[in-house]
């Protein structure tokens, strides 16, 4: 063999063979983080239909601006100017939606304030099969456990830099959807890493 070293050795009548062969352990690689969020990225169907509800006209429009440049999609629909907008973002859903995003504090006035959990409930009991995602400035624990139980797929802040939080949805949108992986805890944990860092999280 290439590299070995033979030798013989001798003690009375017994002769002792020994060969000495040079090896190398090679590293398992595991499949990087980064590598397998291109790979994931790279499967996110193009020109799906997007529809966002949130009360903020300023809201509604940096959504609107940076799905289209970050989403690989010109059919974003958003909602919300008034309290008569949001069932006709419902209706929407449900007629051709792919990716619903939902502000959780709507309000409209004192007797018209809306929660987006509510409305994810009514989604999912009306059979919407699409990703459902919430935006809001309350990402604690509690919330998250409450997003997910109305069927939140991913969640991310209103302090998440938008392509980040895009990325994201995209990333949640293959595995969910696309791959049908099945949902488990929107909470992170210390032996649960996300691909992003707080204040986004989605199902990993």
């Amino acid at each position: 063999a290439l590299g070995a070293r033979p030798s013989l050795k001798s003690s009375g009548q017994r002769v002792v063979f020994e060969m000495g062969l040079e090896t190398e352990i090679a590293p398992v690689l595991d499949v990087p983080q980064d590598h397998l969020r291109t790979s994931l990225l790279a499967r996110f169907p193009r020109d799906l239909e997007v529809y966002c509800l949130d009360d903020s006209d300023a809201a509604r429009r940096l959504l609107h601006h940076n799905l289209v440049r970050w989403a690989d999609t010109q059919n974003v629909h958003a909602f919300g100017n008034d309290q008569t907008e949001v069932a006709a973002f419902i209706d929407g859903v449900l007629r051709n939606g792919n990716i619903a995003i939902l502000d959780q504090h709507l309000e409209y006035g004192r007797e018209a304030n809306l929660l987006g959990t509510e409305i994810a409930r009514q989604l999912v009991a009306r059979g919407f099969k699409g990703l459902i995602c919430m935006r809001s400035g309350n990402m604690a624990v509690p919330d998250l456990i409450e997003y997910q139980e109305a069927g939140a797929h991913c969640a991310f802040g209103k302090d998440a830099t938008m392509k980040q939080a895009i990325e994201d949805i995209k990333v949640a949108y293959v595995r969910h959807i696309v791959q049908q992986e099945p949902r488990i805890s929107l909470v992170p944990s210390h032996d649960m890493c996300s691909d992003s860092d707080i204040p986004t999280y989605h199902l990993t």
